[in-house]
């Protein structure tokens, strides 16, 4: 084996409690942050040690895991930069890929991937002798970097079959992996490259030929492993699925699943709850089994969901000769199907629309891991094509809107894959939905917040519309004891809102937190969850989406407030406002505690179209341009042994007419007035900016008075 380190990120869950001591200047404790972990994984019912390399990991660092922790314990000897500690999981605990953090009185770590299974963890390191398979299976962490390679030796009898699988891409590495298998003349038996259905991920089954050692091998696809080059291989036998059948369950339903892409024993099944309001999320794994790796994903809906019959589409091919006499399987729009493609045929599924419907029909299959490409097409009862299309922007899955004509009341969709491909692993489903129907999504731009003892946390949410524009309250579950959200309403007609989290006073404490928001339209009830940005280990496991994470950190502590601030104040485009605020600085900050002042808004900020320096045919680009947009006036501090200021409040000449939220941010700086002890916000406050007066008529000019033409002068006399 070649000795490697494996990297991660950050991590955490559970309560710390800390004395920080204060003397002559401003205590400082910053979040904690994760460079390198020893171990990608963690054991169920069983103690793993992780050796975890970062910043500001002390003292007294907790893990934090949405898993029960049934003990951990900090080794001695630890430091800021280096800590080791022994985790417990219960055995109750299920096999998947979860966020890890870690909490400290400076705060919580970001999230990092950690898979949790029943395989042993074990860095990766030399051997000079094979395995034995009595130590298999096991799951083995180390980092590619470059054109590295990693092996390691296995022990096998003839005809012993095993499982070889990386989890890097999954996890949030960049990995590009590919697995060789080798004898021990070296000669090559068997690889195996990243899949998509494995979100880039490699996995093969490997069964010995003949007693003997045999060597794994797992490198870069172009020996160019880029950073994070962090992966877990897995060695041995145990189960997996990638799938789940059927991959989407209607909101407040119960549903029976079947596993997909797996080796779970034929016809293993789990039954699953998809409560009213609930977001994307992971089945159960059966009970009894050893299963490892990530869970497939369930999806949810809002419309009913329909599961093709296994002789639904015995005659697909047939002419359809209408509703009563349709061999297909039907369903109304808006609606959902599930379905298994055969090969080298289409599916058909007859749904009845209304004339001059305006319709979403889309299909997912590359997207929820299914190896087929598929192509849908729309037609008439009688066979004739009214729309078509094969692939969508960023995806192979086939999508299109559709208008129906106005003499229809039923339309065939026709589904296949483009190489004829079919089989159980064939999964897609098809969504038929109105374009104009209510809803909305919720989005979060940052994943954590650090509120100071007695202070306020900001947090932005961000609605996207469609045809909904009234008011959306939110809620919080997992705020740590004494810490409350307020304001927690986006107010109709608004994109994005301000939600202050206010701590009480206390012991440092932490949570992750789960933000969701509820309209009603139409005596309808809509629930959504607000999500993190896709990326790395979410792309495949949309609920690790959804974890932000609160913490109240220990001192030293800071508030600050505006004085006596109007109620919803009306501003004017260019108008400048003084604001009146006020700084407290708690125990343990010393005089020399100044405070910087900022503004957050949720105006968007605008932009400007702006050149590369120096480069005069190079095209302009959009950029963010600060000066237009709401914002305090220079640089405002409170000095050190103040408490007082009054900044004033630009409000942009060309800010668009409108109701605007916004927040003083106050940072309170240590002795060296550059280093940020805590942070904190004003409350929300709501203003509005009126249009702009109308510009006054120009005033006419004064008209020169009528005056009567003059009289020609008489002509003399003509002489006789």
């Amino acid at each position: 084996m070649a000795a490697l380190k494996s990297r991660i990120h950050r991590t955490a869950w559970i309560l710390a409690t800390i004395c920080i001591l204060a003397h002559e200047s401003t205590a400082v404790a910053a979040p904690p942050a994760i460079s390198n972990i020893s171990l990608r994984g963690l054991q169920i019912g069983a103690t793993t040690t992780l050796a975890i390399d970062g910043a500001d990991l002390m003292p007294q660092p907790q893990l934090m895991l949405p898993v029960p922790i049934a003990k951990q314990t900090v080794h001695p000897g630890g430091a800021a930069n280096h800590v080791e500690i022994d985790v417990t999981l219960d055995a109750s605990v299920t096999a998947g890929i979860y966020h890890l953090r870690v909490s400290t009185a400076g705060g919580i770590s970001g999230a990092v991937a950690v898979g949790i299974d029943t395989l042993p963890q074990k860095p990766i390191g030399t051997a000079t002798t094979p395995l034995p398979a009595t130590a298999l299976p096991a799951a083995f962490s180390g980092t590619l970097g470059g054109g590295q390679t990693a092996d390691t030796v296995v022990a096998l009898k003839k005809g012993q079959q095993i499982a070889i699988e990386v989890e890097a891409r999954r996890s949030g590495g960049a990995l590009d992996p590919v697995i060789h298998v080798y004898d021990s003349r070296g000669v090559p038996l068997a690889w195996a490259e990243g899949m998509t259905a494995l979100g880039g991920d490699a996995r093969l089954t490997f069964t010995a030929p003949a007693d003997g050692a045999f060597r794994i091998e797992l490198h870069d696809a172009v020996y160019q492993a880029g950073s994070p080059g962090f992966y877990r291989l897995k060695i041995g036998s145990w189960y997996y699925a990638g799938m789940v059948f059927p991959p989407v369950v209607q909101r407040g339903t119960k549903a029976t699943l079947e596993f997909a892409a797996t080796n779970l024993p034929a016809g293993t099944k789990v039954d699953v709850d998809m409560p009213a309001g609930s977001g994307d999320m992971p089945p159960p794994w059966p009970a009894g089994m050893q299963v490892a790796g990530f869970r497939p994903v369930v999806l949810a809906s809002d419309v009913q969901e329909i599961v093709q019959s296994p002789t639904a589409n015995a005659a697909a091919n047939a002419t359809t000769k209408g509703a009563a006499e349709s061999p297909l399987q039907q369903i109304v729009a808006p609606a959902g199907f599930s379905g298994r493609l055969s090969a080298e045929k289409e599916d058909q599924i007859r749904v009845a629309v209304e004339p001059n419907e305006r319709l979403r029909f889309e299909v997912l299959a590359a997207r929820i891991g299914s190896p087929v490409d598929c192509v849908l097409s729309i037609r008439d009862e009688h066979g004739n094509q009214l729309a078509a299309n094969d692939d969508q922007p960023g995806t192979t899955d086939p999508g299109l809107d559709f208008t129906v004509p106005g003499n229809l009341h039923a339309v065939v969709v026709a589904i296949k894959d483009v190489a004829a491909r079919g089989g159980p692993d064939c999964i897609y489903h098809l969504a038929v939905s109105r374009l104009d129907r209510a809803d909305f999504a919720l989005s979060l731009a940052d994943d954590r917040s650090e509120i100071p003892p007695g202070g306020l946390g900001l947090l932005r949410v961000a609605v996207r519309r469609t045809d909904y524009n009234g008011p959306i309250e939110l809620s919080f579950q997992g705020l740590p004891a004494g810490v409350t959200a307020k304001d927690a309403v986006i107010d109709a007609g608004t994109d994005e809102a301000l939600v202050s989290l206010v701590s009480a006073d206390g012991a440092p404490a932490a949570g992750i937190v789960t933000v969701t928001g509820t309209a009603t339209e139409d005596g309808a009830k809509i629930v959504r969850t607000a999500e993190l940005p896709a990326a790395g280990e979410t792309l495949w496991q949309p609920w690790l989406r959804s974890e932000f994470a609160v913490a109240r950190t220990g001192p030293p502590g800071i508030g600050v407030a505006l004085v006596n601030p109007a109620t919803d104040p009306t501003y004017k485009p260019g108008e400048k406002v003084p604001l009146a605020v006020k700084a407290t600085r708690g125990p343990g900050v010393a005089s020399n505690g100044a405070v910087r002042l900022s503004l957050f808004s949720t105006q968007p900020l605008p932009e400007k179209k702006t050149r590369v320096k120096d480069s005069k045919k190079a095209p302009p680009k959009e950029a963010d341009d600060p000066k237009r947009a709401l914002r305090l006036d220079g640089a405002p501090m409170i000095p050190a042994a103040q408490t007082d200021a009054t900044v004033q409040l630009l409000i942009p000449g060309d800010l668009r007419p409108s109701e605007y939220e916004l927040a003083i941010r106050a940072e309170l700086l240590a002795a060296d007035n550059k280093t940020v002890a805590a942070t904190t916000y004003t409350p929300v406050l709501r203003i509005n900016v009126a249009p702009p007066p109308p510009k006054p008529a120009p005033t006419p000019a004064a008209t020169p008075a009528a005056t009567a033409p003059a009289k020609p002068p008489e002509k003399p006399p003509a002489k006789k």
